[in-house]
């Protein structure tokens, strides 16, 4: 390989400073790309936020039946939205029932809390999730907050629905198909996980 590049130097004039130049050009475009992918993404996701009372073995369970069962109700209404808009709209429209449902769960089971529902804009760190990467943004959600909120939180994709394998059996659903709907830029390999990386370093200067 040495002898390789010692001849195209020699040959065609080049310096060691162009070929790094045109390695990095290189490099750049490539990663330009990826991060316009990755900015674009918040504006087709509603992720779904629900954050625990406390770090407590009861609190935490509660958290995962309580995010169950609101996936159950409500994740096919969301399922049968045609973009973001349509989604955050319906999210609106249904969040005094989903705080509802969710205190009638929570008194159903003996629970006793407050609970909180809000569709709002927040900052997320990247996130991995059963295979696939959300990067770092700011995203809409759809927050629960169970009690003090204190608690460590699970989150998912409720837009498109790809939450849904998770708690049904669904045959009919495609999680690669929503993925590919949404572009969700490629995660494998440690060159790609670099990227995530640097994008949410980047991100996070203008959060």
């Amino acid at each position: 390989m040495k002898t390789y590049l010692s001849f195209l130097l020699k040959k065609h004039g080049l310096s060691i400073a162009m070929l790094t130049g045109a390695f990095a050009a290189i490099a750049l475009a490539g990663f330009t790309t990826f991060a316009a992918d990755c900015e674009r993404l918040p504006e087709k996701v509603l992720r779904l936020h629900i954050i625990a009372n406390s770090d407590s073995e009861e609190d935490q369970l509660f958290k995962y039946q309580l995010r169950d069962h609101i996936l159950r109700e409500y994740s096919p209404m969301l399922g049968g939205c045609d973009s973001l808009p349509e989604a955050k709209c319906v999210s609106e429209q249904l969040l005094p029932k989903i705080e509802l449902a969710a205190l009638s769960f929570a008194d159903e089971n003996d629970y006793k809390t407050e609970i909180k529902t809000e569709l709002t804009e927040m900052y997320f760190t990247t996130r991995v999730y059963e295979g696939f990467t959300l990067p770092a943004g700011n995203y809409t959600a759809l927050r629960v907050t169970i009690g003090e909120g204190a608690g460590k939180n699970w989150w998912c994709v409720m837009f498109p629905p790809l939450c849904v394998p998770a708690v049904t059996d669904d045959s009919e659903f495609s999680k690669n198909a929503a993925i590919d709907a949404i572009h969700i830029p490629e995660t494998g390999g440690d060159g790609t996980k670099i990227k995530f990386a640097v994008f949410e370093f980047l991100s996070g200067l203008f959060k």
